[in-house]
C-alpha cells in the first residue's frame, strides 16, 4: 500500500529559519512604524519652503466649445479637440503662514476644436449627356478652429497636506493667431434614377483630389477677441527628486469668462493635464 512521504527538516535548520523569520518581521515592523511617525511629524515647510521657485508646466488641454462659429457653408455649435500648453512658472510664499503661495504662469496655449454635423441637401446629379436628376444627398460637414494664445495665469495655491496642493486664479489670453477650415464629405455615395438605375454621387473631376471630399480654403475668422479671460481651478502633487528639485502632475479646469470669437459667440473651456518642474532658489 502506497504511503505519502514527507520531507523532514533538520532541527537546527528549522530553528535557524524561525529565528531569521522573527527578526525579519521585527525589522519590517520597526521600519513601518518609523515611516508612519515621520509622516505624522512632517513639517509642511519641508515641501512648501520660504524660498521662491522657478520651473515649467507642459501638457495637453482637452478643449471644448460652447457657442458657435461659422466657416465655409457650415455653422458649428459642438466640438472638441486636444491642444498644447507650455509655460514658464514662478511661485513664492504669499504670507508668513505656511502652505500659501502665489504662482504665475506665462506661456503659449494652442486651443483647437474639431466639429462636425450631417446635413441632407437637395442635389442635382448628372446621369449622362444632358441628363440630370435631383435627389436628397447626405453630407458630413467638418469644421476646425485653432487659436494660438499667449497666456498669463496668476493664481494662489495652498498645500493642505505635505506635497498635495489646490489652487485658483484667472487666465488672461492674448490671441495672436486664429484660423478656421471647412470641408464637406459625401455620405450618400449612390442614388437611383427614375428607372431604378444606380448612379454614383461624386464631386466633378478637377474640383477636388478626393471625389467624395471637398476642402475649402482656410479662413481667418472675423470678430476674434484680442483678449479672452478664464477662471481657473486646479489640484496637483509634487515629488522631490533631488534636494531643491520637484516634479509632479497637475489637473486644471479653465472656465471661459469671455468669448474668443464675439460674433457669433464662441467660448472655449479646457481641461488641462500637465507635468510641472520646480526648482527652489534658496
Amino acid at each position: 500500500m502506497f504511503k505519502p512521504s514527507f520531507l523532514t527538516l533538520p532541527t537546527n535548520l528549522l530553528m535557524t529559519t524561525c529565528f531569521f523569520a522573527r527578526r525579519t518581521v521585527t525589522a519590517v515592523g520597526l521600519m513601518l512604524a518609523a515611516a508612519f511617525t515621520a509622516f505624522g511629524q512632517s513639517d509642511p515647510s519641508e515641501f512648501t519652503t520660504e524660498f521662491p521657485r522657478m520651473g515649467i508646466e507642459v501638457g495637453l488641454p482637452i478643449v471644448s466649445q460652447s457657442g458657435t462659429y461659422a466657416v465655409g457653408c457650415g455653422l458649428f455649435d459642438e466640438g472638441s479637440d486636444i491642444g498644447l500648453f507650455l509655460a514658464g512658472a514662478y511661485d513664492h510664499p504669499l504670507t508668513r503662514r505656511e502652505g500659501f503661495r502665489l504662482e504665475g504662469l506665462a506661456g503659449f496655449h494652442l486651443r483647437t476644436v474639431h466639429s462636425s454635423y450631417d446635413s441632407a441637401e437637395s442635389t442635382t446629379i448628372r446621369t449622362g449627356a444632358n441628363q440630370f436628376i435631383t435627389r436628397d444627398v447626405t453630407y458630413s460637414n467638418l469644421g476646425d478652429a485653432s487659436f494660438i494664445q499667449f497666456s498669463l495665469l496668476p493664481s494662489v495655491k495652498y498645500y493642505p497636506f505635505r506635497s498635495f496642493y489646490i489652487g485658483a486664479g484667472i487666465g488672461l489670453n492674448l490671441t495672436f493667431s486664429a484660423n478656421t477650415s471647412y470641408s464637406k464629405q459625401i455620405v450618400t455615395k449612390v442614388v437611383t434614377d427614375n428607372t431604378g438605375k444606380a448612379t454614383e454621387v461624386f464631386y466633378p473631376q478637377g474640383e477636388t483630389d478626393d471625389p467624395y471630399t471637398k476642402e475649402y480654403p482656410s479662413e481667418d475668422p472675423d470678430n476674434v477677441a484680442a483678449v479672452a479671460f478664464d477662471g481657473m481651478v486646479y489640484a496637483g502633487y509634487e515629488f522631490t527628486i533631488y534636494k531643491r528639485l520637484k516634479v509632479g502632475p497637475r489637473l486644471a479646469y479653465m472656465l471661459p469668462l469671455t468669448a474668443t470669437i464675439t460674433d457669433p459667440e464662441l467660448k472655449l473651456s479646457s481641461l488641462v493635464g500637465t507635468l510641472g518642474v520646480r526648482y527652489s532658489l534658496q
